[in-house]
């Protein structure tokens, strides 16, 4: 019987197509090289135009850089659970639970238990974003960026657009307990996971242009069904092309045509040994949070301690 477990080990870890790229299996708060680094709950993950990563560490309350090298480096904020704002090394944040860089490279915060947004911009300054509408503003979880620029946040009560005034435009989605949202913006379309069909099934939303009285033209509702329709569904990323990847709580990330056609899929199994009362346990939420270079084309996907790689040439 002792064979065959490590046999079965054997296989899993040669079979494994990701490898490591920074953090621990233990959380903490340690800038250093890749693998000597140290996270608190990675909550958001973002990639700028030279491929380096940055890091939403919600539990150290900190905006982390990874360089492509591997070098880790405190972006933002002092590590201390604050409200403020100014030069980025004495920013304070509460609870980052997402990021997200515009097409201008300013990188915007969901500082979600100060029921702010926040904005770093090129040259290091935080500030906030000045909503007119704060009452909306509650519990901020995530932003996006479409190609044309169009900002977006998902808050806990309600998925809305930003217009040029900052006013917020309610999206009218009837999609019940959302509980992650996608952009792919080679179509403009936002991909929902629902804590209500969390097995096997995701919903599709298409935004059209607005008309000129500033009203949406069109808005449409589907949902599909996953390759692996008893896993449940953690994450959704796009590449440049846009190939739909995802990933599963069976330790897969499936990839997809931009026409809906399965393409493969990779293996993200990893086998943590540990002296405990459970002394292998095999990664589990270890797919939530991807993010696509596209010019080096690598996924790298987080769990909450740790950010992986995996090679999609």
């Amino acid at each position: 019987m002792r064979k065959l477990i490590l046999f079965l080990i054997f296989l899993l870890l040669n079979s494994c197509e990701s490898s490591l790229f920074a953090g621990a299996d233990v959380s903490g708060y340690l800038d250093s090289s890749a693998e000597n680094s140290k996270f608190d709950f990675i909550s958001g993950i973002d990639i700028d135009k030279e491929g380096n990563l940055y890091i939403a560490d919600l539990g150290n309350n900190v905006i982390r850089k990874i360089t492509p090298e591997g070098k880790v480096s405190t972006f933002a904020g002092t590590g201390k659970k604050g409200n403020k704002v100014g030069k980025k090394e004495d920013a304070e944040f509460n609870f980052p639970t997402d990021i997200e860089f515009d097409n201008e490279e300013n990188l915007y915060i969901a500082d979600e238990l100060n029921n702010k947004v926040k904005k770093i911009s090129k040259d290091g300054i935080v500030s906030e974003i000045n909503f007119p509408e704060k009452d909306k503003l509650y519990h901020p979880r995530q932003i996006f960026f479409s190609n044309e620029n169009k900002f977006y946040i998902f808050f806990e009560g309600g998925f809305y657009e930003i217009l040029p005034d900052l006013k917020l435009e309610n999206m009218p989605i009837t999609i019940p307990y959302i509980s992650k949202i996608s952009l792919n913006k080679k179509t403009n379309e936002f991909y929902f996971i629902s804590s209500e069909n969390v097995t096997g099934i995701y919903f599709i939303l298409k935004l059209t242009k607005r008309d000129i009285n500033g009203e949406i033209q069109e808005i449409t509702e589907k949902y599909k069904k996953s390759p692996y329709p008893d896993s449940e569904l953690y994450s959704i990323a796009f590449d440049n092309e846009g190939s739909m990847y995802i990933s599963y709580s069976n330790g897969c990330i499936s990839k997809t045509s931009k026409d809906g056609k399965f393409i493969r899929n990779y293996s993200t199994a990893h086998f943590q040994i540990l002296f405990s009362s459970n002394p292998i346990r095999i990664g589990k939420d270890n797919t939530q949070r991807m993010v696509i270079d596209n010019k080096r084309k690598i996924l790298y996907y987080a769990n909450l301690t740790s950010i992986y790689k995996i090679n999609i040439k």
